[in-house]
């Protein structure tokens, strides 16, 4: 041993030690038990001197060790001492959270490198000290330092250490994000509930009482996106959330901290900031004795440069060429295709995408691994990994992709995402879990590939391609995003009609399209008048004739027609335009999950009007064609309708039995909301 030891220090901690062996603990539990019995008794030491009157007398001298022994030992950790009624065994390790296990978890902590944690220990001491005096720490640096996987590692270490026993929360806002995902995530992460988003009253407050209940580390991970940075940081990028949104969530943040507090508790709850810049325009967010600035440097590479060069932060693209030249010649030839890309791909989308030879992928994948430039995570049920760059790739390779070779790569994105979204949308129906894993990571892919389809002008894709996105961007709570992309949707069709409608000639598919995309768009706003106006006007322009068949798209206008009606309590005459549209998807022989759509809104309509009869009919129609697709949350909510119906009769058998079926349904496809309405 390289310390002095006292033998009063010595003899407690064995006496501690071998007492818990005889008490049949592991070895592992009677170190933790020797640690705890020597940092508790201060007053162990004694020693004897005169005082001023000459007398002998014995002191006590009290001691706060700043060093404790540490067991170093492999997984296993035996009992030495089994007890009579308990055989020697091996001790069951305690069980981690959820969130720093599975990183597919909402608020989990991303994949641990398959290397380990190495170079960063020195920034681990700092975080461990901030901590102690600061309720946050912001750790900020250039990209590709490394501030991502300390920041999940401390998670990590932390409640290894047990300086957070409610574990840790981790969210980027790498590519946007929200105050109410956040709460989300965080309040999942900590509680292990997947529950915590359905309790009532404020999510902010839930949640800074969770913290205070079981205090966890909170990480809020590229925040540098949602901030306005400096020139010299933004690149000329706008952020990604506007300056209220901003707000209120530092405001909470703050909150769940403890940052008001002039003294913080030491075993408080934490929060621990990464971002490339500290615009934060907020003084509770700078220097202070709540919160620490800590600067992640780089490694000290060859090559690195002094001065401005120095400022520049010119180590990391020295380090970027040191992992690009340990790859095959092959391999550096084929990577700029991945720059369309933003921060990573599932690995089918990148093979479609680039058309890449599986051969060489698989050779550049292994390549990109080894490099530590690809980091590859596993999804349920899934035999492909999402596959995420290291943050200096991308925008090296955005510098070697010629601009014709970037256009053509460009296409086949755009329409490979577009491709996506709508199996996204169809498997999210039957297998939600699953669906929202891809959807969440692919979200900047998807945002990314409707722009260019936008700036394509594929009229008759952009619609349907952002319905699809934002039922994802409605389910992960953003709300905001969600709306703003879709005005930005209706205002581009607004303009691309008024180009289209040139005169009141025959209705073209592309006027078809822009005008029915307008109102539903106006459905969905709550403004159905307006909508039922657009609707009936389409209805005119088709009755005086349309360059192409439009039976089909007639019939969808007096569907659509139907719900304005609906959304007027005008149960009536929704029936009757329902039943019009019925008629023409039989006379086209139309089945699928739009005949399905129909009989719903009729059946809904005529339980309104007191036609049970016929509304049981239909409800069972629109049942049957969702099982038949395998559409489970729908045919979930047609029974459940079912069930309210017979409710109203007064059959309370059969609305029992009904809804259990549909809690049955709803609990398989884990969708705690919808099974809580049921």
């Amino acid at each position: 041993m390289n310390y002095s030891v006292l033998v009063a220090a010595t003899q407690k901690l064995f006496a501690a030690f071998y007492a818990a062996l005889a008490n049949a603990k592991t070895i592992g539990q009677a170190v933790e038990e020797s640690r705890v019995a020597l940092h508790a008794d201060e007053d162990r030491h004694t020693f004897t001197r005169r005082n001023e009157k000459g007398e002998l007398v014995e002191e006590t001298v009290r001691l706060r060790d700043w060093f404790l022994p540490a067991l170093y030992q492999q997984a296993s950790d035996p009992v030495v001492f089994a007890s009579q009624t308990q055989p020697a065994t091996t001790a069951t390790p305690k069980t981690m959270p959820p969130a720093l296990t599975n990183p597919n978890l909402p608020g989990a902590l991303p994949t641990a490198s398959k290397y380990g944690f190495h170079g960063r220990s020195r920034e681990l001491l700092q975080l461990e000290r901030a901590f102690a005096k600061h309720a946050i720490v912001v750790v900020h640096g250039f990209g590709g330092m490394g501030k991502t996987t300390l920041a999940a590692e401390a998670g990590r270490w932390f409640y290894r250490t047990r300086r957070f026993p409610g574990g840790a929360a981790f969210v980027s806002f790498e590519h946007g994000g929200s105050l109410q995902q956040l709460c989300s995530w965080v309040g999942q992460a900590v509680s292990g509930d997947p529950n915590f988003v359905l309790g009532e009253g404020d999510p902010v407050a839930r949640v800074a009482s969770l913290l205070q209940e079981k205090p966890a580390l909170v990480i809020l991970d590229n925040f540098e996106s949602v901030l306005a940075m400096s020139p010299s940081a933004s690149l000329g990028r706008a952020p990604l959330m506007p300056a209220e949104e901003l707000k209120a969530v530092l405001d909470a943040v703050w909150l769940w901290a403890d940052g008001n507090a002039n003294k913080h508790t030491p075993h408080g709850p934490r929060l621990l900031i990464t971002t490339r810049d500290t615009s934060f325009n907020d003084s509770r967010f700078s220097p202070s004795q709540a919160c620490r600035h800590v600067a992640l440097q780089g490694l000290a590479l060859p090559g690195f440069k002094e001065g401005a060069a120095k400022e520049r932060n010119e180590s990391l693209e020295v380090s970027l060429q040191f992992s690009l030249q340990r790859l095959g010649e092959a391999t550096r030839a084929a990577l700029p295709d991945l720059a369309v890309f933003q921060g990573g791909a599932m690995e089918n989308d990148i093979l479609n995408v680039t058309q890449m030879s599986e051969d060489l992928w698989q050779q550049a994948k292994q390549e990109l691994e080894q490099a530590a430039l690809v980091i590859a995570e596993n999804l349920p049920n899934f035999n492909v990994p999402f596959l995420r760059f290291h943050p200096t790739l991308l925008p090296y390779l955005t510098t070697q992709l010629p601009t014709e070779r970037r256009a053509e790569v460009e296409n086949r994105y755009w329409r490979e995402y577009y491709g996506t979204a709508n199996s996204l949308y169809k498997l999210d129906t039957q297998h939600p879990h699953e669906a929202r894993a891809i959807a969440v990571r692919e979200l900047p892919n998807l945002q990314r590939a409707l722009q260019l389809a936008i700036a394509a002008g594929e009229v008759e894709m952009v619609g349907s391609f952002a319905e699809h996105i934002a039922k994802f961007l409605n389910n992960f709570g953003r709300w905001r995003e969600r709306d703003a992309m879709l005005a930005e949707v209706s205002q581009w069709a607004n303009t691309q009609m008024k180009k289209a409608v040139a005169s009141e000639g025959k209705l073209t598919k592309t006027e078809y399209l822009l005008l029915s995309r307008q109102g539903m768009n106006l459905w969905q706003q709550g403004r159905a008048a307006e909508a039922e106006q657009i609707f009936l006007r389409l209805l005119q322009r088709m009755e005086t004739g349309a360059d192409y068949d439009a039976a089909y798209d007639q019939a969808m206008t007096f569907a659509q027609l139907g719900r304005c009606f609906d959304a007027h309590g005008q149960s009536a005459k929704a029936i009757v335009w329902h039943r019009k549209a019925l008629q023409g998807f039989e006379r086209l022989k139309i089945t699928g999950n739009n005949l399905g759509w129909v009989y719903f809104e009729l059946a809904n309509n005529l339980r309104k009007s007191g036609q049970f009869d016929e509304a049981h009919l239909n409800y069972e129609n629109a049942w049957k064609i969702a099982r038949e697709a395998n559409d489970f949350r729908n045919a979930g909510v047609a029974l459940g309708e079912m069930g309210t119906l017979a409710l109203l009769r007064d059959d309370l058998v059969n609305a029992a039995q009904r809804y259990t079926e549909v809690l049955e349904t709803f609990r398989k496809l884990g969708e705690p909301q919808t099974e809580a309405v049921a």
